[in-house]
């Protein structure tokens, strides 16, 4: 019996669906009911009743449910029992604020950094692989605390061999509709450019495309401290993002923001 089954379990007993619950921890729906069949088939019994309106606790379910939330107590008392004493900072961040706020703490033998898309740092979050998740947009989740946000400022990067005007340059944007560098820079551009935006799927793409052609896009400016190949478009747009530190409201660890190299 894996502790992860359990908690799929306690959160399919809160959400009563399997998409729901697929959604809040990152998995592939099916994994989800694959699961929660091998829980009951260790068990030797139903837990659900699928219905119409969702997945009901079954009588032995309910049974069962004090015994699945005492298992995650028990856990989450362990685990701040006995790593209290571990100084290792597990911390999740998206791809952009890896490269521009925790370069430094790869090789430090204190942090664990892992870099993940925001849902799948969700996920990794609610199943205790992780302690801290930083990433640029807001999280509504009950099992989440919000620590603290720091407002990153935005401008117009360009290479350092660009020498084009802001109209004749091409405009790169997040495929991610919800990166808020993308939301801004659509925001700030004119009609003219419009019809010059490209869409890639990562920053290193991004990145890269900025550095060999006569391409800018709207980044923190934080991105041209750690990279000498890019810098400021002489713009004088007045446009910020903010940066979110959440962590479980279990967890006792406390987070140094001082470690962000801002």
């Amino acid at each position: 019996m894996e502790l992860n089954d359990i908690i799929i379990f306690n959160e399919l007993v809160n959400l009563e669906s399997t998409i729901k619950v697929a959604n809040k921890l990152s998995y592939v729906q099916s994994n989800i009911s694959k699961r929660i069949s091998k829980l009951e088939k260790e068990l030797g019994t139903s837990l659900f009743e699928r219905t119409n309106r969702g997945m009901i606790l079954s009588s032995d379910g309910k049974r069962f449910l004090p015994y699945a939330k005492q298992m995650i107590q028990n856990y989450n008392d362990i685990k701040n029992e006995f790593l209290l004493f571990d100084e290792k900072y597990r911390i999740g961040a998206t791809q952009s604020i890896s490269k521009n706020y925790l370069q430094e703490l790869y090789t430090d033998e204190n942090y664990e950094i892992y870099t993940r898309s925001t849902t799948e740092l969700v996920g990794l979050l609610h199943t205790c692989q992780i302690d801290f998740i930083i990433v640029n947009q807001e999280i509504n989740d009950l099992d989440f605390k919000l620590l603290f946000t720091i407002e990153e400022k935005l401008i117009w990067v360009k290479s350092n061999l660009n020498d084009n005007n802001l109209k004749d340059c091409k405009v790169a944007i997040s495929r991610d509709k919800t990166c808020p560098y993308r939301q801004r820079t659509l925001e700030l551009i004119n009609r003219e450019q419009e019809g010059k935006v490209i869409e890639v799927d990562s920053l290193d793409i991004l990145i890269d495309l900025m550095e060999k052609k006569n391409i800018i896009s709207i980044l923190p400016e934080k991105l041209i401290t750690v990279n000498n190949k890019l810098t400021n478009y002489n713009s004088n747009i007045k446009a910020y993002s903010k940066l979110y530190i959440y962590s479980l409201k279990n967890n006792d660890k406390i987070f140094n923001n001082s470690i962000l190299s801002i």
